[in-house]
């Protein structure tokens, strides 16, 4: 299967084909407990999700789609919808959206 690349963002001529492959990209230092981008070594966070953030939104940037479930706004990096939805819609107070998130962390 041919696997598509997207552009100079990508690292060595890897694509990625699922979000969850972002997350070979850090490591969990022993020392300070924190996970670190491993392409850049400039970024570091206690939580998992943070760090992957990290490193979608600088090193692999429009990779991956993210669709508003309120709304019709699409989005290129999980941090810029979490920001959209923070700004844009109140907190949803049902168990469903927090199990969602839940499934990303």
């Amino acid at each position: 299967a041919h696997m598509a690349t997207t552009g100079p963002d990508l690292h060595a001529g890897q694509s990625l084909q699922d979000q969850s492959e972002l997350l070979q990209f850090l490591r969990k230092d022993p020392a300070d407990q924190k996970y670190h981008c491993t392409l850049c070594g400039n970024f570091s966070h206690k939580v998992i999700s943070c760090t992957r953030n990290h490193v979608e939104s600088k090193h692999f940037p429009n990779v991956f789609t993210y669709s508003c479930d309120q709304c019709e706004d699409t989005f290129s990096t999980k941090t810029t919808l979490n920001t959209h939805r923070t700004r844009k819609h109140k907190p949803v107070k049902n168990q469903q959206f927090y199990r969602n998130e839940a499934a990303y962390q």
